[in-house]
Parts: structure tokens; sequence; C-alpha cells
């Protein structure tokens, strides 16, 4: 299997990992998230890692542990670093709302948001799940 750089990709050999690894983290790697407080429990780093690789895509998911308090310095932080967005959990939901551009219908809906994407700067509200890295 190949990746997007036509790069093999090899099955990883790491106690409960499974699946092919990329190896590589370079100045092209799209940076995506998930904010929340507390996060030290999560297992999404791995899942979403190991489906980058898998898929072949230059990406990674990092956690960031973000209260209320941090909340307006991490929004910053995303148009900052260029992150292509970030999942949002406990307690940022609804916290994180007056922060953002745009807001979807659905998360009008809820008044909630699960996910932010990072459209060239212009940050989208969302509700359900998006595709960031394609």
């Amino acid at each position: 299997m190949a990746d997007e750089r036509n790069n093999e990709i090899e099955e990883t050999k790491l106690p409960g990992v499974n699946g092919p690894i990329t190896g590589w983290l370079d100045g092209h790697t799209i940076l995506v998230g998930l904010m929340a407080y507390p996060i030290r429990h999560t297992m999404s780093p791995t899942m979403h890692n190991n489906a980058f690789a898998k898929l072949g895509l230059n990406g990674a998911y990092l956690c960031f542990e973000i209260d209320s308090e941090k909340l307006p310095g991490a929004i910053d932080a995303i148009r900052t670093l260029d992150m292509r967005g970030s999942n949002v959990s406990m307690p940022n939901k609804k916290k994180v709302i007056p922060y953002l551009d745009k807001l979807d219908k659905t998360s009008q809906m809820c008044d909630a948001v699960n996910t932010i994407v990072n459209e060239h700067g212009s940050f989208d509200r969302h509700h359900q799940e998006v595709q960031l890295l394609r």
C-alpha cells in the first residue's frame, strides 16, 4: 500500500496499534485536534492517526486540554497555526460558539458545536463530523 506521496506504507508492530503507519511529519503535515477538559482519557488520537496513516494522509491529530479560560487563546491558535480544524468536546461545545465565524443549521438547532473547520482563516461551526483532510 502506498501513501499520497507514493511512499510504501508499512504495517505497525506497536502493541495496541493496528494498521499502517507512514512515519512522516513535515512542513506539509495537516494538524487537527481535539479541545476538551479533561482530556487525558481520550483514545481519539490513536483512532484518528491510525485512520490518517491507513488512508495515506499526511495529518496529525493531537489533544489539547482546554478549559473555558483557555478557549479564546485556543481558537486564536487554530488560526495562527493554520490548523485544519478541531473537534470540540465538553465543556466547550456551547462556549466556543461566540469565537467562531459561521454556524451551520444543525449547530444552530443544537446550540452546540462538535467540529470546527478552518476554511482559510474562516471558522465554520459544525455539529456533525466533517471530512477534514480531503
